[in-house]
């Protein structure tokens, strides 16, 4: 099987800088473009595209995020001969009014594309460990049932020495079949190396998770 992205594209000047995290392709004619590759299985990243609204796709928001729209994405994917099996989450809303609730929206609105992997961000900032804990606990077993699965990625800025052990006491706090841990290689080597040392990896940190 082929693994393409459709829906998010980085893209940096000359220094460096990065300026875009956007496709300016219509969502269509990207997946058209994808497919004509020779690839199949895609991963959506939903943060912009020419044919969707400002902003990218809005999971988790059942009003936002309509049937007709969800409806369009899967026509364009299935058009163009590929399936859509894995989405990239973001944000897990653990701050949301009731974070449990989004996020069984979002599972709705991915089992409806016919996703069977969310890709979910994890922490960021001052997130609190116990909330998402908290929420994934209660999720899980509806993603499970709904025969989807939650893959949590390391993508947020924490120490070096204790980060990787963070992820660990996530893992092992949810506990569930429907949870795990993307272990990106890269996100790895850039959020445990210290700035001081160019971001050179510490083969020493790897985690891997079954």
């Amino acid at each position: 099987m082929a693994l393409a992205v459709c829906g998010g594209n980085y893209s940096f000047t000359a220094n460096g800088e990065r300026h875009g995290n956007d496709l300016t392709l219509a969502y269509a004619d990207a997946a058209q473009r994808i497919a004509a590759a020779g690839f199949v299985d895609t991963y959506l990243v939903p943060f912009r595209a020419g044919d969707w609204p400002e902003g990218g796709l809005p999971f988790g928001d059942p009003e936002a995020f309509t049937p007709e729209l969800v409806a369009q994405v899967r026509r364009s994917a299935e058009a163009a001969g590929l399936r859509l099996n894995t989405v990239l989450v973001p944000s897990s809303g653990i701050d949301s009014p009731d974070p449990p609730a989004r996020y069984r929206c979002i599972i709705d609105q991915a089992v409806a594309l016919g996703i069977t992997t969310l890709i979910d961000f994890g922490l960021h900032g001052d997130d609190s460990m116990e909330k998402y804990v908290a929420m994934m606990r209660a999720v899980a077993p509806y993603a499970q049932e709904q025969g989807l699965s939650i893959s949590m990625k390391l993508h947020s800025d924490g120490d070096p020495e204790t980060i990787l052990d963070g992820l660990a006491a996530i893992y092992t706090g949810i506990d569930h079949e429907a949870f795990g841990l993307c272990m990106d290689p890269g996100n790895i080597i850039y959020y445990t190396a210290p700035r001081e040392t160019d971001n050179r990896f510490r083969p020493s940190r790897l985690l891997c998770v079954p």
